[in-house]
């Protein structure tokens, strides 16, 4: 990951419920990414490998909460586990 100034305030982007957030089988799911802004933070989504036709690129967070300074951006995708 890339290494942020440290003291930088961060934000927590939290998208609920996404489509092709995933190239799984049963593509759905939500994530959670640290960054400086959302910009940056669909940056580390396309980095972490979130196919470019995902909702998190075009839909706004469902909640955006501000944190205290914070060291790296982080990327947490919960994908939908489907019927399997």
């Amino acid at each position: 990951m890339a290494d942020l100034p440290l003291g930088l305030p961060v934000k927590v982007f939290i998208w609920e419920r996404l489509s092709n957030v995933t190239t799984n089988w049963h593509h759905e799911g939500g994530c959670v990414v640290i960054a400086e802004s959302l910009e940056k933070a669909r940056e580390q989504l396309h980095i972490h490998g979130v196919p470019v036709g995902s909702d998190a690129f075009a839909a706004e967070p469902d909640k955006t909460l501000p944190t205290g300074d914070f060291e790296d951006p982080d990327v947490f995708i919960f994908p939908d586990s489907g019927c399997c």
